[in-house]
């Protein structure tokens, strides 16, 4: 009777036993599950140790560890480039018209607001080079309140220089003019409004559009016909 109850009681601990390291062996299954391959990007970011600043359309900006340079890259088709920064600048305000060119903010202590504007087609084809706009360059006091893109890579900037609203619209390379042109504002334009001015354009031209005291407006800006 008691060889019989022994051999009961082994059984049950051996059936007890494999569930226990079925179990055991689950969570490095689902880890490895779980574990991505890194994108192309991601792994060029990691050999400079960068951080991650901004990403959209494919099209990545990160800080290097450094803090003296940003990488800026796409998974596909794949480019990246290096640019110099002040150390200790901060870099914001990402904005990526698909495939074709991004802008993005930099500011730091030393110097008024910068944008850098990208285009793409610089990269693929080897130069990875950059345009640099400064808001109120030159000038004492400068600040940068909005950015934004047009499909076909126009940017327009809502700024303030010397306490005097602007805007400034600046085509990129990928548009192909690249003139910075100021559309005529009221110098009471408030930096909410400043904050919502905008811009859409397709083929040769575009339109910014913003309000000055609830009243809307607009501009269009095209290269001349001389360019």
């Amino acid at each position: 009777m008691k060889t019989t109850l022994g051999l009961i009681l082994v059984a049950l601990i051996a059936v007890v036993a494999v569930p226990s390291a079925v179990m055991a062996a689950q969570p490095d299954s689902a880890v490895a599950a779980k574990k991505k391959k890194k994108t192309y990007c991601q792994k060029t970011a990691s050999s400079v140790k960068g951080k991650l600043k901004g990403k959209s359309h494919g099209f990545s900006v990160y800080l290097e560890k450094s803090g003296s340079l940003i990488l800026v890259c796409q998974d596909k088709p794949k480019f990246y480039g290096e640019f110099s920064i002040t150390k200790g600048d901060k870099v914001s305000g990402l904005r990526v018209s698909s495939k074709k060119c991004a802008i993005v903010k930099v500011t730091g202590s030393s110097h008024n607001p910068q944008v850098y504007l990208f285009d793409f087609a610089d990269f693929l084809t080897g130069s990875r080079q950059a345009s640099v706009y400064t808001t109120g360059e030159g000038q004492p006091s400068a600040s940068l309140i909005q950015l934004a893109l047009s499909r076909n890579c126009v940017a327009a900037f809502g700024e303030r220089v010397n306490g005097v609203p602007r805007i400034t619209v600046k085509g990129t390379n990928a548009f192909g003019y690249t003139g910075a042109l100021n559309p005529p504002v009221g110098p009471t334009m408030t930096d909410k409004e400043l904050a919502a001015v905008k811009i859409s354009g397709s083929g040769t031209s575009a339109t910014v559009t913003w309000t000055e005291g609830g009243v809307p407006k607009s501009w269009a800006y095209a290269a001349p016909a001389r360019y």
